[in-house]
């Protein structure tokens, strides 16, 4: 009797074992999947990140852009001056400094602009610093919860 005893204790035993055994793996197993989870946090934060980069390197090349514009009418001023000192006829002169003001126009919206443009790049630089603040410390948060995790 005692040799069945041992028995369904050992099997009691065993069956315990068995389910903690599952249960243990059912944890693994959302562990892993949490930290899937976090891992694909991660990589949304830094995809958005990239994105954001792009916007502000596509500003800054605009800005670039208007600044090359803007020298080219200045350029195209500087020669209408000179060909304002070679002109004969009243209606030449004031067709030249016609051209010179809109030149001057176009030069003056192109400077506003860049002004807005300067700003916007500003202000997303200093976004872009805090974002990446941001980013660095999601991922030692990270870090530190999968490294918990697995223990």
């Amino acid at each position: 009797m005692s040799s069945i005893k041992n028995q369904l204790e050992t099997l009691v035993a065993l069956q315990h074992a068995e389910t903690e055994i599952l249960s243990i793996e059912r944890d693994l197993a959302g562990i892993d999947g949490h930290i899937e989870t976090l891992n694909a946090e991660v990589e949304e934060y830094e995809d958005r990140m990239a994105a954001f980069r792009s916007s502000l390197d596509a500003l800054k090349l605009q800005y670039r852009t208007d600044e090359r514009e803007i020298k080219v009418i200045d350029s195209q001023i500087g020669k209408s001056k000179e060909k304002l000192r070679s002109v004969k006829t009243n209606k030449k002169y004031q067709s030249i400094l016609k051209e010179i003001d809109d030149l001057k126009h176009k030069s003056s919206d192109i400077e506003d602009r860049m002004l807005e443009h300067l700003d916007r790049v500003e202000t997303a630089d200093s976004e872009l610093a805090v974002r990446e603040t941001d980013l660095a410390e999601v991922k030692k948060e990270v870090a530190a919860k999968q490294e918990e995790i697995r223990q």
